[in-house]
């Protein structure tokens, strides 16, 4: 495992090990698998990922190969990045992980990247490289959700005070469910349960059937357990969501949450209540995980660099004496905790 573990290098570990178990396949399906790959066995297919021509990847030489540099990244993780950075010296290098291979850029492209038209650069397309989307549903080309977040969601955050649970994800989960749908909601605890665990299902999903090449993917998904728990949760938030919805259009309410800003901002097939709470769904997996990851992964650099805590409280101390309580003025007065969160994040990307 990583140096410095993180929620996502939990999520790898769960996956491993559900991925090592056996697939149990009738011997009808063995055979039509073996005669599938027979029959391919003289076409030259290449399950690698993709990448972009002349960018070296770390780790990797004339002796070394990738699936040895991805076996490394497991126990040496920042050893191949600082590789990385000081062999290249700036210029772009890829990663190799077990979840692919991971392009490193510096830090003065950052706003080239982020005007880039989604032609040249694709998020999305990523995520769904990532995760299988083609098998998992991970990933969506809706511009409802961002819309608004961007118009409604960011208008109405307002600080309130929280008690520290055991587990930033059943923490956050709740959080994000309360924006999301309201006060029902976060209280479901099987709507909160069903929003991790579908990120869970759809990450191990994506990494069985990473080990299946394209041609037999199609068929393989229809074997894999978690891909099948998948349609579980989308159903769930079906029978949940849709009436919920119409429940509120019977008797004219109106919510400050996610769920009524997107079905107020609907517009053509996105108002219909089963595409919503599609939308609802994949939103809260790409809530839940990312925001618990980032305090999880900060909590683990506080234990590891013990010295920096004192510091960071008397920061706190001080902020708060001049301001009375956690204001927004207050954090302007923290650029110790900022730099630290900062290069908590930096160090540790979700993506790895």
């Amino acid at each position: 495992m990583l140096e410095s573990s993180s929620l996502t290098g939990a999520l790898y570990a769960q996956a491993q090990k559900a991925i090592d178990e056996p697939f149990t396949l009738a011997p009808a399906l063995i055979a039509i698998i073996f005669l599938l790959v027979s029959t391919s066995a003289i076409q030259s297919y290449n399950n690698r990922q993709r990448l972009a021509p002349g960018i070296p990847i770390v780790g990797v030489d004339e002796k070394g190969s990738v699936k040895a540099a991805r076996k490394r990244f497991l126990s040496d993780a920042r050893g191949l990045l600082r590789e990385g950075y000081e062999k290249f010296n700036g210029g772009l290098f890829y990663v190799p992980s077990p979840l692919g291979e991971r392009l490193m850029l510096h830090p003065k492209y950052i706003e080239e990247l982020k005007s880039a038209p989604i032609d040249k650069v694709d998020f999305v397309a990523t995520f769904q490289e990532m995760f299988e989307g083609k098998y998992t549903t991970m990933g969506s080309r809706s511009t409802l959700h961002p819309r608004v977040v961007k118009a409604q969601v960011n208008q109405h955050l307002h600080w309130t005070e929280v008690m520290v649970a055991d587990r930033f994800t059943q923490l956050v989960g709740r959080i994000s469910s309360r924006m999301f749908g309201g006060t029902a909601l976060s209280r479901h605890d099987d709507w909160v349960n069903t929003t991790i665990t579908f990120a869970v299902d759809g990450f191990i999903g994506a990494q069985k059937i990473k080990k299946f090449p394209h041609f037999l993917r199609p068929l393989a998904c229809k074997f894999i357990p978690e891909i099948a728990k998948i349609k579980n949760h989308y159903k769930l938030a079906h029978d949940l969501l849709i009436p919920m919805l119409e429940e509120r259009e019977r008797k004219g309410e109106k919510h400050l949450d996610l769920l009524q800003w997107m079905s107020e901002n609907a517009k053509g097939e996105e108002t219909e209540k089963k595409y919503i709470a599609d939308i609802q769904l994949k939103v809260s997996f790409a809530a839940i995980h990312t925001s618990a990851a980032a305090p999880t992964q900060l909590i683990y650099d506080m234990c590891a660099m013990p010295e920096i805590i004192e510091p960071l409280r008397e920061e706190l101390r001080t902020a708060l004496r001049q301001e009375g309580s956690l204001t927004k003025q207050a954090l302007n007065m923290m650029p110790k905790m900022d730099s630290f969160m900062k290069e908590s994040q930096r160090f540790n990307p979700l993506l790895l």
